[in-house]
């Protein structure tokens, strides 16, 4: 009897040995198993990355082209509309928008009209800044509310008379029943003081605003160069 109880102890400490040993192996391969897996995972999640990072690059300067070719769209709609107008009342307003929106700044004369005397005060730069109805407005509407915010550089009164603005003075510009009006004022029906302007010279079609220099300027390879 005693013989038997030995053995029965001697096998079942060797199934708990047995059943040891196969827990550490299952273990170790459990925890090789996982560190491959995270691994594996890891080079997955790195390759999605990578993928999400290029295709959003891509969409990115999809959207960047899209974009540009939409702004020339909207330009060349707003040149046609300033030659095709020619001859009509509607010309004026399509003239103010073509000069404003392609140049960063116009020379300009102010005047003050007192019935039917017109009295020129002087000349100055106008810088422009922005305009009233966002970019990315649907469509051009010819609304007496739209103007264009500039600031007042290098004004020159005429002699005998006293300009109506100071320098780096900001102004709204906007077309009035077909005359360009500049103001203090951001519509042309408060009651600050209006002035008639005249476009007498176009600045350059640069990037930018306010006075150019040679540090801000874009330059390009010379034809040898490039």
């Amino acid at each position: 009897m005693g013989c038997i109880l030995t053995f029965f102890a001697g096998l079942s400490t060797g199934w708990v040995n047995a059943a040891t040993v196969v827990g550490a192996v299952a273990g170790i391969a459990l925890s090789v198993f996982a560190i491959w897996f995270s691994k594996r995972l890891a080079d997955e999640s790195s390759k999605i990355s990578e993928a999400i990072r290029a295709n959003t690059e891509v969409t990115q300067q999809h959207t960047q082209a899209i974009y540009k070719h939409a702004k020339i769209l909207r330009l060349d709609n707003l040149r046609n509309l300033y030659e095709l107008s020619r001859g009509g009342e509607a010309h004026s307003y399509w003239h103010f928008r073509w000069r404003f929106e392609t140049y960063d700044f116009l020379g300009v004369s102010v005047s003050e009209k007192d019935g039917e005397n017109v009295t020129l005060l002087g000349h100055f730069d106008l810088f422009i800044q922005g305009f009233s109805v966002a970019a990315d407005h649907t469509g051009f509407e010819r609304r007496e509310s739209e103007f264009y915010v500039a600031k007042i550089q290098t004004p020159q009164a005429v002699e005998g008379e006293q300009f109506p603005f100071a320098e780096n003075e900001s102004v709204a510009c906007f077309d009035q029943e077909g005359h360009l009006i500049i103001s203090k004022g951001v519509d042309p029906w408060t009651l600050e003081r209006k002035y008639s302007m005249t476009i007498v010279r176009l600045g350059p079609l640069g990037h930018g605003y306010g006075p150019r220099t040679v540090e801000t300027m874009n330059v390009f390879p010379r034809i040898k160069d490039a």
